[in-house]
């Protein structure tokens, strides 16, 4: 029994360096960015990152439009002039009535990222577009991906996730640093109660209002 105290110790010291890796690292999830339709700005207090990072991409090729759901603003990217227009409020600033519906049907559990992802996803299937990439920054991307993943279900609607180069890695000594404790509890927090609620609300249900024709949308853009 006495040999086997410095066993257990080192099992107990080898589980908590790995959870105390995991927590940080497990949110930090990012795609290799591919040609899709549009990027989708999930916006927030981050000093431009977010945006500089969604237009690079479509700077790059990888989409023509960048859709912001919190602002209804659509931003096109004219390669010859080499100048994104900004299309205004061409959906309308607010949520869609279905999105509006689907919130007060589920007792407006979900908190911002999540209406955000809707208003996107109503953004898409009223432009016509199939495939998007997804701009936030690290730390948000793993539960973001979780939203997406429940909510287009049954959408045929493809996503990427791409990180936003805002620097908000996390340090080795991340204990440490009261605003890096902050982002993980936060963003823990928010997951366990994504996970909680959506298991007892509906999916998010396209309405007849998403699926019209969208020429009369994408004439606008």
């Amino acid at each position: 029994h006495i040999l086997m105290k410095p066993v257990y110790a080192c099992l107990m010291i080898t589980g908590l360096l790995a959870f105390y890796f995991f927590l940080p690292s497990f949110l930090l999830y990012s795609d290799r960015p591919s040609p899709s339709d549009a990027v989708i700005l999930i916006t927030g207090i981050d000093n431009g990152t977010r945006e500089q990072k969604a237009k690079a991409l479509v700077k790059d090729g990888y989409a023509g439009l960048i859709l912001i759901p919190a602002k209804g603003r659509i931003l096109e990217y004219d390669r010859e002039l080499g100048v994104f227009h900004d299309k205004g409020p061409a959906l309308g600033g607010t949520p869609s009535r279905t999105v509006r519906q689907w919130k007060r049907g589920v007792l407006n559990c979900p908190e911002n990222t999540h209406l955000e992802f809707l208003m996107g996803l109503d953004m898409m299937m009223r432009l016509n577009l199939g495939s998007a990439i997804i701009v936030s920054s690290p730390y948000h991307m793993r539960r973001i991906r979780m939203i997406a993943e429940r909510e287009s279900r049954g959408t045929g609607k493809r996503f990427l996730f791409v990180a936003a180069d805002s620097g908000k890695g996390f340090d080795a000594l991340w204990i440490f640093d009261i605003r890096q404790v902050k982002w993980i509890v936060t963003e823990y927090a928010k997951i366990l109660w994504f996970s909680a609620y959506s298991r007892f609300t509906p999916d998010y249900v396209l309405s007849a209002e998403q699926t019209q024709d969208p020429g009369s949308v994408t004439d606008k853009i």
